[in-house]
């Protein structure tokens, strides 16, 4: 059986064959599919639901292999008054069946009713014609970018070098008919690849740059495609619901552009140009994107996966799975002036105390601004409206004053002093925040942005934005016998242990207590 609104506004839907082990089409299953314009029901079929077909208003010819028909309901082709199904369409029938069919309810609807041994098969989708409307335009590069990105099922139109795929190739051979200047598909080997550019390491808590190279000797390139595939703990940093990513030295926006999107656990790239302009050169940058470490990093395989690329031409070149291993010891240590969040964990229903902690191994620091973004469900307590914060060990109130005030979605805290005093020392805890989190809490990830340090003379340090994952189920327990023993394992300081000791561990980039 077709399951109901199965199909539904699909307008990519030019023909449908349904498969003769069919023998139920459910209610609305292909209903507002606006561009479907023929169909072919087999000879099984005992059941036709309402609306089943409903406001396919491009529809014209219907091929009904049902030798007995059973009444449908007046609603199974409902159409608009000024577009009607029953008026515009021909509905061909089996021969001998057509007396049936024009005394069965549904079918007699039909004012043109035609029996033969031969009906005709749906029309072919138009190789190109992504959207339906009949033509080969601009348009269809949209659509077939969504298809490509996995915004979009797959069409027959929208594979456009017939090669049963529906990739980066079908793009460039779209790309020459629009223009005018269509190619035959060539395919052959050939040496092109993309790798990550090797000075590339982070550590939990960090965010960087990371840079996609190819190196193209011999071919000239046009298109690149390719899903890119974090480990746990590694995302693609976004900003205002779009990734950070960008067009390398290789190219321009004026002759490329470049979108992301995420499916299947995978975010996938495209690199296109829609006049098949080629990149320059044959080695180097041609895409950069921001990766974000949260606390829980504890390394592990970045992977390129599905990777194509494609020349003018049309010709193929495709690559093997890219792994690119990144070392990291959880949690990380800043040797380089910076904030960091001592581990800790909170339930929904609950409170804990979160510690910021300075390292400023080589420069005097008088004054800490950051921006604190919380999760859903979790807030700062306040306390007759007053938020519950503290200055630690590394100062005291009489030398500096710590303030904080909510605005823009953000919590914009600052530990200054009057006198320009230094905080003592070279690392430790600065500052603590009274976290509470209500019933609706599920995990998340605090962040600490626009982080700004400054000495005495007026030296400015801007450290990357912080991110810090928690969950919401607390602290696990595990028994020291249940522990794999290639499993790494750290203390709450980072430091690696060569066995579990009693009490909180990090185990496999979680905290545990072991027992």
């Amino acid at each position: 059986m077709i399951g109901g609104r199965a199909f539904e506004d699909q307008e990519n839907l030019v023909g449908v064959i349904i498969p003769e082990s069919v023998t139920a089409i459910g209610e609305s299953s292909f209903s507002f599919c606006k561009n479907l314009r023929s169909i072919v029901i087999p000879k099984q079929v005992k059941e036709i639901e309402s609306f089943a077909f409903s406001y396919c208003n491009s529809l014209r010819n219907i091929v009904s292999h049902i030798e007995e028909p059973m009444p449908i309901s007046k609603y199974v082709f409902t159409s608009n008054p000024d577009n009607n199904i029953y008026d515009n369409a021909t509905l061909y029938v089996p021969k001998g069946a057509k007396a049936l069919y024009e005394k069965t309810e549904g079918w007699n609807l039909f004012k043109n009713i035609v029996e033969g041994e031969l009906s005709p098969e749906p029309e072919p989708a138009t190789k190109g014609d992504v959207n339906g409307d009949s033509q080969v335009n601009g348009t269809d590069l949209v659509a077939l970018t969504n298809i490509i990105l996995g915004k979009n099922s797959k069409t027959d139109a929208a594979d456009v070098n017939g090669d049963g795929q529906v990739n980066g190739t079908d793009y460039v051979a779209l790309v020459n008919i629009v223009l005018g200047r269509s190619q035959a598909p060539r395919r052959a080997a050939s040496s092109a690849s993309i790798s990550i550019d090797p000075s590339f390491s982070i550590k939990a808590g960090e965010t960087k740059e990371m840079v996609i190279n190819l190196e193209n000797a011999s071919d000239e390139i046009t298109l690149v495609q390719f899903d890119l595939r974090l480990p746990n703990g590694l995302t693609l940093k976004q900003t205002g619901g779009e990734y950070d990513i960008n067009i390398a030295g290789r190219t321009t926006w004026r002759k490329h552009s470049l979108d992301a999107n995420a499916t299947n656990g995978i975010v996938r790239f495209l690199l296109a140009s829609s006049s098949n302009a080629t990149l320059t050169g044959t080695d180097g940058a041609i895409i950069t994107m921001t990766i974000t470490a949260d606390n829980s990093f504890a390394g592990g395989d970045i992977q390129l996966e599905n990777i194509l690329m494609v020349t003018p031409s049309e010709k193929e070149i495709k690559q093997d799975t890219y792994s690119y291993h990144v070392v990291q010891s959880q949690p990380s240590t800043p040797t380089s002036t910076g904030l960091v969040v001592e581990p800790f964990n909170i339930t929904a229903g609950s409170e804990a105390e979160m510690v910021i902690d300075l390292t400023n191994p080589s420069d005097e620091i008088t004054l800490v601004q950051f921006d604190l973004r919380l999760p859903d469900g979790l807030s700062v307590k306040q306390t007759g409206g007053e938020y519950v914060y503290d200055i630690a060990d590394r100062t005291t109130w009489r030398k500096h004053s710590l303030e904080a005030n909510a605005t823009g979605g953000i919590i914009r805290f600052l530990l200054a002093s009057s006198s320009n005093a230094t905080l003592s020392g070279k690392e430790g805890a600065i500052i603590t925040i009274t976290l509470k989190a209500d019933n609706t809490y599920k995990g998340g990830t605090v962040k600490l942005e626009n982080i700004l340090l400054v000495t005495p003379e007026e030296k400015e340090i801007k450290p990357a934005d912080l991110s810090y994952n928690i969950g919401s189920t607390g602290i696990s327990s595990i028994t020291m016998d249940a522990i794999d023993s290639n499993t790494p394992i750290y203390n709450l300081r980072g430091q690696r242990l060569a066995a579990p000791q009693k009490g909180i561990n990090i185990i496999g980039g979680k905290k545990v207590m072991v027992k």
